[in-house]
């Protein structure tokens, strides 16, 4: 973007925004220690796939669509009787939770707003993290999902996924209201455990060089190029 506005390359530098990768890590490796129970207190039965979105319930961050995708597949018996945990609150809810109805019984859970410290266990008891925005300048939640090793579904217009989400290898980009795609890929997700994990692993893999460290390293780079020696011994 910024070539295409008159920049030089050779003045831009690095620095990817970024969620405190060591904080959500620490918390998800200790809510991992309490999953089962965790997940039994949300009254999810072990074994069971677990979908989650986690964001605002307003019109462009288009969870209607994910539901619509969810019911599209909750009855077929490859998927595994997945559930659709779905964090968040907003203008959107009542409809979303009448749009829920045709769904098996507590196959959805409407979560309500959980704030930051909150959703690292559900990060964990997740399998496949979902965003389906038809616009989203970036979206951190995908960063935060990331950090607990999550396949991640996200559409074209979702800024994270043009740098975090590699289509096919820690998880699928669509086209923002595809319904088909999105109910295809959450029951491969769902069908196929050992891709899911694998595309998990690799969301790992990505998001441990998407941190503030980077960010620290992109400044210093620009710092050293605009004034040389005036800081090459400050730390």
């Amino acid at each position: 973007y910024y070539e295409t506005v008159g920049f030089r390359r050779d003045r831009l530098f690095r620095m990817p925004y970024a969620v405190d990768n060591d904080w959500f890590a620490e918390r998800i490796a200790d809510a991992s220690t309490k999953r089962e129970t965790f997940r039994a207190d949300l009254g999810l039965e072990p074994g069971r796939p677990v979908i989650l979105f986690a964001s605002k319930l307003q019109p462009r961050k288009r969870a209607q669509d994910l539901i619509r995708a969810f019911r599209k597949i909750v009855d077929n018996p490859a998927a595994g009787r997945p559930y659709l945990l779905i964090a968040g609150d907003g203008e959107l809810r009542d409809e979303l939770q009448l749009l829920a109805e045709d769904a098996p019984a507590n196959s959805v859970h409407f979560l309500g707003f959980r704030t930051q410290a909150e959703l690292p266990p559900l990060y964990d008891i997740c399998d496949v993290f979902v965003l389906p925005s038809n616009t989203e300048p970036w979206g951190l939640v995908t960063n935060e999902a990331m950090n607990a090793g999550r396949a991640i579904i996200a559409t074209t217009e979702v800024g994270s996924a043009r740098d975090l989400v590699r289509d096919g290898e820690n998880g699928f980009i669509i086209e923002p209201g595809d319904i088909d795609a999105l109910a295809d890929r959450l029951l491969t997700l769902c069908t196929d455990r050992d891709l899911c994990d694998r595309m998990g692993k690799k969301s790992l893999e990505i998001i441990e060089n998407w941190d503030f460290n980077a960010d620290i390293d992109g400044l210093r780079e620009a710092l050293q190029v605009y004034f040389g020696d005036r800081i090459a011994d400050k730390k």
